[in-house]
């Protein structure tokens, strides 16, 4: 049998249709003690499924109940004894479907456990959050010590709180700094001022990625104002190799385009040629961005090129790359200056020759 059938589910549920402002508890509170006899034999009724012996059982622990639940309200925040009486219900249901004669005990010895265990987790005291029962156990302890200290007139400092409870110094500031953040939760659609058209939390919460975001909206007309000069097959192999939309490999896309794979390798790399002679040429001076922007064309292809794929000054020749060039030429004659010699000095260089 489920511990919220009979009396306690509806009990619960006849609580939570009244209204707050009155309590649905205070006329129940002055039912009469139980002797241990009457109790035993409720208690095994109650096992047997009897719902009026469980009714009873409730009825007569409801000053328990509240006791307990006194101990857990917090007025300052709201928290009232009724929010957490229905708690305490649920606590006392469990302890009485759980209860066995074996124990030796009364039923509110076995029954204050449970119930001070349903109080404490209760979401009117853990809000959005809800942290272990240990935690909150050791807030609990926390703020006892605070409460005191302020008795007392004196400063409830982190260290006078660390030396009274006896917990570590470090843990103190942790527990602090966790229930500030835990007990304290704003929704997001909550209205911040008391004014109609107040704004929610959401309307003032700064946007951290806003200018990541422009940016990335300035990057994406950039990039398709590059891949709009390019041929139909040059941009799709560009925007498939770099997974837009999709990232497909070069036999894929041969397979598409009907070429093998060696030549989409060959035709990306030309692509990327002219998309970097395209993007040298707009940030160079006024008359080369001109030029780019009036014939992307013929910069991109290299006629008439306003500046070179390289910077000659910059990059110099390398070894490999003379040995090749004497290879074309079918000399062996070599060559003195080729760990120095750069681009720019090689070029002038072949100019000068007759």
């Amino acid at each position: 049998m489920s511990l919220y059938d009979g009396f306690g589910i509806n009990y619960l549920k006849k609580s939570s249709s009244v209204k707050r402002s009155e309590s649905v508890y205070a006329k129940d509170l002055d039912h009469e003690l139980l002797s241990e006899y009457e109790e035993q034999t409720l208690l095994r009724e109650t096992q047997a499924g009897d719902e009026f012996a469980r009714e009873k059982l409730i009825l007569s622990n409801l000053r328990l109940v509240r006791s307990i639940v006194q101990r857990h309200a917090k007025p300052e925040m709201g928290i009232t004894v009724d929010d957490l009486m229905a708690d305490g219900v649920v606590g006392l249901c469990r302890a009485i479907s759980g209860y066995d004669e074996s124990f030796g005990t009364r039923l509110s010895t076995y029954a204050t456990l449970w119930i001070h265990q349903a109080v404490a987790r209760s979401h009117f005291l853990h809000n959005v959050i809800r942290l272990p029962e240990y935690v909150c156990k050791e807030m609990r302890v926390i703020n006892k010590a605070e409460s005191t200290l302020i008795r007392e007139h004196r400063t409830p400092s982190v260290e006078a709180l660390s030396e009274i409870t006896g917990i570590k110094l470090e843990k103190v500031e942790r527990l602090k700094h966790l229930e500030s953040d835990v007990m304290y939760v704003m929704s997001l659609d909550e209205q911040v001022g008391k004014e109609k058209d107040a704004p929610t939390g959401i309307d003032i919460v700064v946007d951290e990625n806003a200018q990541n975001a422009y940016y990335q909206v300035e990057l994406e007309v950039d990039l398709d104002f590059f891949l709009s000069k390019l041929d139909t097959n040059e941009r799709f192999i560009v925007e498939r190799s770099y997974g837009i939309p999709i990232e497909m490999t070069n036999s894929e896309i041969g397979e598409i385009l009907g070429y093998s794979r060696h030549s989409i390798r060959n035709k990306l790399e030309k692509a990327m040629v002219k998309l970097r002679r395209l993007g040298r040429a707009l940030r160079g001076s006024v008359e080369e961005q001109i030029e780019a922007m009036e014939n992307p064309i013929k910069v991109m292809t290299g006629e008439q090129e306003i500046i070179p794929l390289f910077n000659a000054a910059d990059l110099p020749m390398k070894k490999r790359e003379f040995i090749r060039q004497k290879r074309r030429n079918k000399t062996d004659e070599p060559d003195k200056n080729i760990n120095q010699l750069s681009l720019l000095e090689y070029l002038d260089k072949q100019n000068q020759q007759p």
